[in-house]
């Protein structure tokens, strides 16, 4: 009967053990990925230069122009900053 409360204070102690060391490990991989940026910038639209006219669209609360690029092929979309409330 002895033997039998060791194996289980021994079965206790060990799976308390593995699962502190899992919320360990897990908790710092929390932590190094909250210090990497995964946010970036694709592309840069300044406010001085004046976008050609072309097809708008309204999103949620910001303007976007859509155009096509003839030189390069490709549509490129330019979003404006956010429409203010006042």
């Amino acid at each position: 009967m002895k033997d039998k409360k060791h194996k289980f204070f021994l079965f206790m102690i060990g799976s308390w053990l593995v699962a502190k060391l899992l919320w360990t490990l897990e908790a710092s991989r929390l932590a190094f990925h909250r210090m990497t940026v995964n946010k970036k910038i694709d592309h840069v639209v300044y406010a001085s230069t004046v976008p050609p006219v072309s097809e708008w669209s309204y999103e949620d609360d910001r303007l976007a122009i859509v155009n096509y690029d003839m030189d390069q092929g490709t549509f490129v979309v330019y979003r404006l900053s956010r429409l203010s409330r006042n």
